[in-house]
């Protein structure tokens, strides 16, 4: 078969982590309205800023990862989940509105550092001869992310009452996932 050789062991795992850094990166997208409101009264031109700014944090994100993409995907991985589960506490507890904007920005830094590093990161596993495959995993597994994240947020809030606890929900694991990727980092440091 086509896929005869395919490291699925050594991709899925990234995969998998692709698919939680796209929730990640899209819920902030399709909710950004809301999460501002939680804060505001906001106008359709103040969340178009708002926008704007988290996508520059996107931007500087990639600029970090350029800088850094020596280290090591398990490295870039704890500081890229260390910025998004601050950005997604604060975003969880704020009550001003430059806060909200702010660890949105801040969020959205950590993914920008994450999108890239899970990309490279899987590409580098890949023997040449399935890169295009597995190219086309990772897109559609990133992809997916987008399809699904309005539909758990909004699941979420149902179950535990409302969007700040999502976001707090969300900062948690993004943290959860910063402890392991430092430990990963360490253990491969010694």
């Amino acid at each position: 078969t086509h896929l005869e050789g395919f490291p699925f062991r050594k991709v899925l795992p990234l995969v998998a982590i692709t698919l939680g850094v796209s929730l990640l990166f899209y819920t902030i997208i399709v909710k950004l309205g809301p999460i501002l409101m939680l804060t505001a009264g906001v106008t359709p031109a103040l969340i178009g800023a708002a926008g704007a700014a988290a996508n520059m944090g996107h931007v500087g994100g990639a600029i970090i990862f350029g800088r850094f993409k020596s280290a090591s995907g398990p490295t870039l991985l704890t500081a890229g989940l260390t910025l998004a589960a601050l950005g997604y506490f604060g975003l969880s507890i704020s009550e001003s509105l430059y806060v909200s904007v702010a660890s949105a920005v801040c969020a959205s830094l950590g993914v920008g550092i994450m999108l890239p590093t899970l990309l490279a990161w899987t590409m580098g596993i890949l023997p040449p001869a399935f890169r295009g495959r597995g190219t086309g995993i990772w897109t559609g597994t990133f992809f997916l992310g987008q399809f699904i994240a309005p539909i758990v947020a909004v699941a979420l809030e149902g179950a535990f009452d409302g969007l700040a606890n999502v976001l707090a929900i969300y900062g948690a694991l993004a943290l959860i996932g910063a402890v392991i990727a430092f430990v990963i980092a360490r253990g491969q440091a010694g």
